[in-house]
Parts: C-alpha cells; structure tokens; sequence
C-alpha cells in the first residue's frame, strides 16, 4: 500500500548539480478498467476513474521512441491532476508486465461492442488486449502475478489539485536498460477519484525526471537493425561495439510475444567499432492488415556493457522499410547529433519516435487506435519501400528528421501546405507538424458532422482542446491506412472521395455569422467565379455540384499541390475579402466519415459596409484614460507614429473622442510587442455616457488575428480589427486580461457615405 506522503511528513528534494536535466514526457497512454463493465474499454475518455474496484494503466511512450542513450535518472515522480477526489488517497501502485493497448474507448462508438466480437487490441477488466489475437489477463483486472509485480518505496501527496508519486527513479531506469520489463504502471485506491486523462491538453498526467549525462569510457555494445532474411521466418540482427573498450560475448534475447524470450548467443569477442551479424528464427504469423499485432522485441545482455538504452529495438514483421540516404557531408552533420557518434543510431530513434508516436497518436474517429502501418530500418536503399533523402535538412535535431521522414512516405508537397498567391490571408506558420498538412485530427473529439473550422482559428464547439502536438492530419492518415495491407505502397490519394458541390459555412473573423453574403470560388491566378452562391439569412452558402463549372472543385489535384486551392471571394453592401479552400479540407470532410455534400467553414475579415480607408478618424483627437495620464501622453496613441504609444495595464481602459458620431468598420491596433492581451473595444454616442456603452466586438483571440492578418514592421505588428459596422463617438478599449498591452498606435477608419 503506498501511504500519501502528508501522513509521512513532507517530500524533500535532493540539491541537484547544475548539470542534472529535467524533462517532462508526454504524451500518454491510459484508460482505466472497471470490473463491473469487464468487457468494456475506456481508452479515450477524458477522465481516470478509480474507486469501486475499478483501476488505472498508464504508460508513457517516450520511454520508447527516445533511447535516451548516455543518460542515468537521478529521480522520477508522475503527476496527476484531480477533477473530482478527496485530498487522500491511498494507493496501491504495480508495473504491468503484459503488453496493453489504450484503447477506442467508448466516446468513439456509437454502437455497443459484441462480447463474442470486441474490437481488436483496447485493455479492459477481462483482456489486456481484447478482441481476435488479443488476450486476456492472468487473472481479472490484471491482478495476477503474471500480469502485474509491485513497486515499493514510493510516497505520494496531494497538492492543490495534483496528485504526485514520488521515488520512481529506480523503476524508470530499470525500464529504460530494459524497455520490456514493464507496461507502465496499474494504480489502484478504495478511494472514489477521477482525473483528467491523456485526452486533454493541459492537465493531462505526465512523468518528470530529473537525469544526469553519463557517458564514461568502456564497452558499449549496440543493437543497430533487424532485418527479414530470404527465407521466411528469419531473422538477422546487426549488433556493433560504439565503445572503447572490448567485449567478451553477449547474448540476444528474442521475444515476439513477451514472455516467450529466445536467447541467441553473439560470439566474442567484440572489439571497438566491430560489428556481428547473428540469425534467429520465429514461427510468428504475420498480420498484413494489421502490422501492430506482431512485434519482434530484441534485447542484448552482455557483462560490462556500460550503456543500455541502445541494447533494445522492436521490430514489426508485417512493416514497411525505410532507407535514410545522406551525402558524407550531411552524414557528418548528422553524427554530431547522435547517440555515440553512429548515424544508424539516430535513424532508430526516428523511427522509434513515428512508430511510438506519430502513428498511434495520429487518430481520429474513422481511426481511433491511430495509424496501423508500421516501419523498420533498412540499410539498403534499393530494396526499402520508402527512401529518405536528409540533404536537404534545414536543422539538424530529431523533429526535423522525424518531419522529412513523414513527409516522404506521404505523397505531397509545400504546395498543398502553403496556397499559391498572397491573394488571401493565410496563417504565417504552418510548419509545427510532423508532415505536409496542418494537424486537423481534432483527437475524434469532435462530431464528424461539423463543418472543419477554418484553420487558426479556435474551434469554440469542441469542449476538449486539440492537443497541439502537430501530428499526422486526418487527409495523411487516412492515405497512410490506405497503404495497409498493400504488397506496394500505390502512393496516390484517392481524390474521388470528394463529393460534387459544396456547403460552406461563412464566418467573420471576429465570430459573427455573415448573412445576405455573395460567394465565388475563383481558381488561383483566374477572373471568372466557377461557381457562385449566396448565404441569404443563414451564414450559408450552398453550392451545388451542378452548379460547378466543369463539375468538380478539384478536377486533378494530385497533379500538383497548386491545383489544389480554390480562392473565395464574399461580397456584401460594397464591402469584400478573400479567403483560401483548399483540397484537403474538402477531402477532410468524407475522411472524417461524411457521406454527404463536403461542409466547410470559411471565415472573412469583412465589414458590414465598404470602408473609406482614406480616413483616421482617430488621428489628433483628444484622448482620455482610466489611469489620468496627461492628453500630452496620451497624444502619441493618435499621432499615425507607431515608433510612440504606451502601455495599457490590465483593468485600464483608454477612450479617444471622434468629435461626432460615426459609423464605424475597422479599428487598426499597432502593437509594439507580440503580446497579445485579452482586449475589448466598446462604443457610445454623443447623447449617452459610458455606462450607456455597447461592446462592438471581444479580441480574446487577438493572437490569432495577427497570425493571419496582421501587418509586421519591424517589432511592431498592426491587426485591422473589422466587424459590423456600428454608430459611436466614443470609442472605448479596455484591457479584459492579465498581460499589459504595448499599444503603438489607434486608426479608426469609417464606413463610405452613402450616395443618396
């Protein structure tokens, strides 16, 4: 039983050397499991159940894809943030000694799962990997000595609202020279509790280690690759000596199952820099459809070796090949950031990280467990299904070379990434994810029958956060499932699952919905609309597919990414902006499952009325502010001089008089630094006073507009800030937030007289 550590006196924490690391890993993996639904699996649900009996399983696959090569823990605790639960809670805390998988969870189906036919792989009471090939635990809930082993000397404290076990540097070292002596960790309390699972972005449970470097002189033997041999069901494993120092022998243990350990004895001795080759043998039956469900785990043990977090890979039978290729020059810069100074090193742990990492994680609702392919190492660039060309690296670090890898086994380019023209706005950085596309996933948390929101901006109807951790988009993982099971990768998106027509959702940038809108879809670098549409009262706009000149939205995109963008045009009361469709939006919608006519959501930054952009109205008029500061102050947010300005605390307001009542559409804030404060802007007429005051619109998304449309100077960014227009003379911005805001300049640009 692990006591709470407020019984035990408080946690005290060791004087660390300056050149101890820390490191938080996420993500996670977790559900929990409940006797009482013992068929029924929990894997994607916001919150960790315990009390009742019930359990958690957590594990934390970085301790996988990062080999963490040369680096010895030094302490180890794992955080859990409470959404429901009393402040003690005694725990009882084992290691997980069978391989289980985290599951679709419930939240995904909308169907009840047949106990005679359960979806392959998810941990429930009864299985640790459910359905056909699965199998179940040892005894119910994993309770039995063949499921589970109990960790002892931990303590654990509740503070605030975390729950933190301390002591687990001993265990996570061990996992880490011995990556399958264990699962992760099952937990279990009495205590009724909840907390928030993996699924959610911030509070989501996470592991902290504390570690030294550690790289002394010595033997250090090495597990390079795995390869299938010509005749079926062998194996060749490559193993080098990246130390000093020579090493007698060593032996390889092989597993494909996790307790059915072959060894296979490695002939010395091994001198430094000598690399062996050994075979063995498996009678494993590969899974074609499914390369997850077998997995080779290989193990070096030798007497000396004094680093072990390069002793171990997986290999995956039913996986495709990857080939990295490099110049001498490249290959230089390359060894400078690996493990022991060895290319091949490197190239391990990028695959471990998109084996471990890209492709699980990059799941959605038609793909609640993730990517199934699976990918292994191969020396030999003329027989691997994908090749990998790193000389045109811009950095060299492990997410680049994760990100070039990605993108070589999906079919696309920066053209499907960036659109054609600066005829529209667009975010300025789309470059954070691991492949083409931006990350559009929304982690099978949002119905598949919303429209996709128009990318940058929040996604206000999902009450979960997308996690941002820029993995594989829907489109991308889709194409790669499409791949499995194929004895050649077809390398070609099926575009035809894009249907005819179109209905499209029109946004303002500020959130308002843009009734009696005119919208026409131009192709790149062309003057005649291919179709057109009006959104009346409803902010929409349908399009039919009879109505598309030519037919299709993308008649042949998979030529090139530039064919693959469609510029939009709204128009109202003499007012217009721009904005971009691309193809994989469009294809997005029938990935996520649609059957139905593609529905999007396009967002504009357009007035109710046409502007005169000729006019400040702002400019030399008397300004005034919460905090009494002198006109002569003041002065400098009106001057058109973005180089002066002040600073905006938070709760302080500032108010420019316009001298009369005017309609106004746009405001234009100048920032001098890339702060970007929670803002509202509120007017009244000449008849009224401030309490009379309406707001005109709320910039809690003030970061966003400025990715998109704002305007860079220097270290100066102006955001045109445009909505419906409203009547004032009194315009008034208030600093909603906690972050002062450094405001350069003020423009307020009016709506057109109207001819009579």
């Amino acid at each position: 039983m692990l006591i709470p550590a407020i019984f035990l006196g408080s946690l005290t924490q060791n004087n660390l050397a300056t050149s101890v690391n820390r490191a938080t890993l996420a993500p996670v993996l977790d559900t929990y499991i409940d006797p009482a639904a013992p068929n029924e699996n929990y894997g994607r649900e916001p919150s960790l159940v315990l009390g009742s009996n019930r359990a958690i399983l957590i594990d934390f696959p970085e301790l996988t894809w990062s080999r963490y090569s040369g680096r010895r823990v030094q302490s180890a605790k794992m955080i859990f943030t409470l959404s429901r639960g009393a402040n003690n809670i005694p725990l009882t805390i084992s290691l997980i000694k069978k391989r289980w998988m985290e599951g679709e969870g419930r939240s995904l189906r909308f169907d009840r799962p047949d106990p005679a036919n359960l979806p392959w792989g998810g941990a429930s009471w009864n299985f640790a990997q459910q359905g056909k090939d699965g199998f179940k635990w040892a005894s119910g809930g994993g309770k039995g000595a063949g499921d589970t082993a109990p960790v002892e000397g931990l303590t654990a404290e509740v503070v605030d609202r975390e729950l933190i076990i301390s002591g687990l540097g001993p265990t996570i070292q061990n996992r880490l020279n011995n990556p399958w002596s264990n699962y992760g960790f099952r937990i279990e309390t009495n205590a009724d509790a909840a907390f928030f699972s993996g699924e959610w972005s911030n509070e989501r449970p996470r592991l902290e280690i504390q570690w030294e470097d550690a790289s002394p002189a010595g033997p250090d033997l090495a597990l390079m690759t795995i390869a299938k041999s010509a005749e079926s069901g062998q194996y060749r494993a490559i193993i080098k000596n990246i130390g000093s120092e020579s090493i007698a022998s060593a032996t390889l243990e092989v597993s494909s199952k996790g307790s059915d350990s072959q060894p296979v004895t490695v002939a010395g001795p091994i001198e430094p820099g000598a690399t062996k080759s050994v075979t063995f043998s498996t009678a494993i039956r590969e899974d074609l459809s499914d390369p997850r469900k077998v997995v080779i785990q290989a193990h070096l043990v030798a007497t000396g070796d004094l680093n072990l977090g390069n002793n171990n890979l997986d290999f995956y039978p039913a996986g495709r090949t990857i080939a990295f290729e490099a110049t001498d020059e490249t290959l230089e810069a390359l060894k400078a950031i690996s493990p022991s100074s060895d290319a091949i090193m490197l190239y391990q742990t990028v695959l471990a990280k998109v084996n471990n990492f890209a492709m699980p994680f990059s799941r959605f609702l038609k793909s609640p467990e993730g990517i199934k392919m699976r990918f292994n190492l191969a020396l030999d660039p003329a027989t691997a299904d994908y090749r990998v060309n790193l000389n045109n690296l811009k950095e060299f670090n492990t997410d680049s070379l994760t990100r070039i890898t990605i993108q070589s086994i999906v079919p696309l380019s920066e053209a499907w990434r960036n659109p054609p023209s600066d005829a529209a706005p667009w975010p300025k950085a789309l470059n954070l994810n691991l492949s083409w596309l931006p990350d559009t996933r929304d982690d099978g948390l949002r119905l598949s029958g919303l429209e996709l929101p128009a990318l940058g901006f929040e996604n206000t109807s999902n009450p979960i956060p997308l996690w941002e951790n820029g993995l594989v988009s829907r489109v991308e993982a889709a194409f790669l499932q499409s791949q499995v099971g194929k004895a050649k990768p077809t390398n070609e998106f099926l575009w035809s699952l894009i249907k005819p027509g179109v209905l499209i959702k029109i946004v303002g940038a500020n959130g308002e919905d843009l009734k009696n809108t005119e919208v026409s879809l131009y192709r790149p670098g062309t003057n005649s609309p291919i179709a057109t549409g009006n959104s009346s009262n409803g902010a929409i706009v349908f399009i039919s597919g009879d109505q598309i000149q030519g037919g299709k939205l993308f008649p042949s995109p998979a030529t090139n990414g530039a064919d693959g963008w469609l510029l939009a045009k709204a128009t109202r009361s003499g007012a217009s902006a721009t904005s971009w469709l691309p193809a994989w939006q469009i294809l997005d919608w029938s990935i996520r499952g649609n059957d139905s006519i593609p529905n999007v959501e396009l967002r504009f930054n357009m007035p109710s009325q046409a502007l005169d952009s000729s006019q400040n109205l702002a400019k030399e008029r008397i300004v005034t502010d919460s905090a009494g500061r002198f006109p002569a102050q003041l002065a400098t947010l009106v001057d058109e001089q973005v180089g002066t300005g002040l600073e905006l605390l938070p709760k302080q307001w500032v108010e420019i008089d316009l001298g009369r009542d005017r309609m106004i559409g746009e405001i234009d804030l100048a920032l001098t630094a890339k702060e970007y404060p929670n803002l509202e802007i509120f007017g009244y007429g000449t008849s009224q006073n401030a309490n009379a005051a309406i707001r005109w619109v709320g910039l809690s998304n003030l970061a966003q507009l400025a990715n998109i449309y704002g305007i860079e100077d220097g270290t100066t960014i102006t955001i045109p800030i445009i909505h419906t227009a409203m009547q004032m003379r009194y315009v008034r911005i208030i600093n909603r937030g906690e972050t002062a805001a450094q405001i350069g300049d003020i423009k307020v640009i009016p709506v057109k007289a109207q001819a009579n």
